[in-house]
């Protein structure tokens, strides 16, 4: 190859992953503003909670069907299959349990009618333990599964895998909480403290969405990353970081708790 070819391939290269940051950044900024709406309209819009909560888990579903299509984790084997379908049976579990708890009539208490009191404090702690117990089902469930393959190579990296999925996929569940986050913060003299950090880590989310990409391995062909698997692989990015930020969320909304405890 000629010296002149190396810096146009590197120029064509860089031009490529500018392409893939704004289709990352795009479809996570996208995430992050319909989220944003639905639960500032629940608040100041009487936007009717079942229909908020609707919006919310649905695009959280197709969020992270996104997400567990393309696999943006980098690691694949044979026990892909079976971390997707853990990472979907964890989200399916933990919308159950919203529904099974009665958790509905939780939320619009929260939103509407009265700060965080016992039904509160159960919400925001049965949710806690839920995620935990998922997790933990969820690692030993890939545990198993990688003992009984032949054969078992590269163990930890498929375990950690599959459990960063079915972390994105609870992430992506626990943005029904963001409807009480922003109508709890509200209600307080320091609530405007709890949604600013609320932004600032959905801006640091974005800030780790870029560099996710950019380090990245693309390989020398320019044509790879102007693939289809390449674009759908910049759209899983942004959406399992947007997805994560769900946590923020709850953390927001069980800060509340927390801090008049302490107050």
């Amino acid at each position: 190859m000629s010296p002149q070819g190396k810096p146009a391939r590197t120029i064509t290269n860089r031009k490529r992953e500018r392409q893939m940051i704004t289709i990352a950044l795009a479809a996570q900024l996208t995430v992050y503003a319909v989220m944003l709406l639905v639960g500032l309209a629940v608040v100041f819009a009487d936007l009717s909670l079942l229909i908020a909560m609707t919006v919310l888990v649905l695009l959280a579903v197709a969020g992270c069907a996104v997400v567990l299509n393309f696999w943006p984790f980098g690691y694949r084997d044979e026990t892909l299959n079976f971390s997707r379908l853990l990472a979907s049976l964890a989200m399916v579990v933990a919308v159950l349990e919203l529904e099974r708890t009665g958790m509905l009539g939780e939320f619009n208490w929260l939103v509407h009618d009265g700060d965080i009191d016992m039904y509160g404090k159960r919400l925001i702690l049965h949710w806690a333990a839920a995620i935990v117990v998922t997790l933990v089902l969820v690692l030993v469930a890939l545990f198993v599964r990688q003992m009984v393959r032949e054969p078992r190579t590269h163990l930890i990296m498929s375990l950690s895998t599959g459990l960063v999925a079915s972390i994105v996929t609870l992430g992506g569940a626990s943005w029904t909480f963001l409807p009480v986050a922003v109508s709890q913060s509200m209600r307080r003299s320091y609530g405007v403290w709890l949604l600013a950090a609320l932004i600032v880590v959905m801006l640091i989310s974005v800030a780790s969405t870029v560099m996710w990409i950019q380090g990245a391995h693309w390989g020398n062909d320019p044509a790879s990353m102007n693939s289809l698997d390449a674009i759908g692989q910049a759209l899983g990015r942004g959406i399992a970081m947007a997805m994560m930020s769900g946590y923020a969320t709850y953390v927001v909304a069980a800060s509340t708790l927390a801090i008049d405890a302490l107050l």
